[in-house]
């Protein structure tokens, strides 16, 4: 299981298992709100996404939007570093993609 953090609004479940799918079949997906954002914790029936996200990526593109992607496998001191050693770009130009930087 992975869980997506910070995922802007509007995005629905259908824009996340779309943005996921290409990593196995997803046999669940909960969105939860939070604030201004939503965290998606998504269910696969393999282990692929939960090995990607733990040795290649801690993020994935949801359209033009980058999330901080978590799997849920790794040891809880490390899901707790790894916030620790993420930044957020800003100051950039209003509609500018992050993915084109």
């Amino acid at each position: 299981m992975v869980t997506d953090i910070g995922i802007p609004e509007p995005p629905k479940g259908a824009d996340v298992r779309a943005a996921f799918s290409n990593f196995g079949n997803i046999v669940k997906l909960s969105l939860v709100t939070k604030g201004l954002y939503q965290n998606a914790y998504i269910q696969f029936d393999s282990t692929v996404a939960s090995t990607y996200f733990t040795e290649n990526s801690w993020s994935h593109f949801i359209y033009e939007d980058a999330v901080r992607v978590l799997s849920l496998t790794l040891p809880k001191n490390e899901r707790e570093n790894r916030p620790l050693h993420c930044f957020k770009l800003t100051g950039l130009p209003r509609k500018d993609p992050g993915y084109l930087i």
